[in-house]
């Protein structure tokens, strides 16, 4: 009688397993991942001190970078206007005097972004603008910055993710 309890014990552990991670994946997708790292800092910390110091006297803000290759002078000038008119879009800085900004016929806007690096309102933006592009300009544009880094490095995660459960089901299994 003890052998057939201990055979017993055995699948009903192997079965609150199994359904413990048919339960996993099921609510997978609703778990919610922070980016922003400086949300794990203490509040008693010098670093987030500094941070909710510079966050109430400047806001939260992000930059978007776009550089657009072999560009005239004059049709950048349009694109800082269309790229001024996005929404949530604060500044867009663009100097065609400046090297840092139009050097060798690229020329290159900062985007001033109302909302932090990780906000769902900073990743529209860079939808917003590639959408106002599209269609306006025909020349190779490339995306930089905060937000698009740090959206790049979250779809990397989130593709990497399954392969990543798949390989430690298979050695917790084994």
């Amino acid at each position: 009688m003890n052998a057939n309890f201990e055979k017993i014990k055995k699948y009903i552990v192997i079965g609150l397993f199994v359904f413990a991670s048919i339960l996993s994946l099921i609510f997978m997708g609703k778990v919610a991942i922070n980016y922003n790292i400086s949300d794990y800092l203490d509040e008693k910390t010098e670093t987030k001190i500094s941070l909710n110091i510079l966050e109430d006297e400047f806001g939260m803000t992000a930059d978007v970078q776009v550089m657009i290759e072999n560009i005239s002078v004059d049709k950048a000038k349009q694109v800082k206007a269309i790229l001024t008119d996005v929404e949530n879009v604060l500044t867009v800085s663009f100097d065609e005097n400046s090297a840092d900004y139009y050097k060798n016929g690229n020329a290159l806007f900062v985007i001033l972004v109302d909302g932090d690096e990780y906000s769902q309102k900073a990743n529209d933006v860079v939808k917003d603008v590639k959408q106002a592009l599209n269609g306006v300009i025909e020349e190779t544009t490339y995306y930089g910055g905060g937000v698009v880094e740090n959206a790049t490095l979250r779809k990397a995660i989130q593709t990497e993710i399954p392969f990543v459960l798949g390989v430690s089901l298979c050695l917790v299994v084994a």
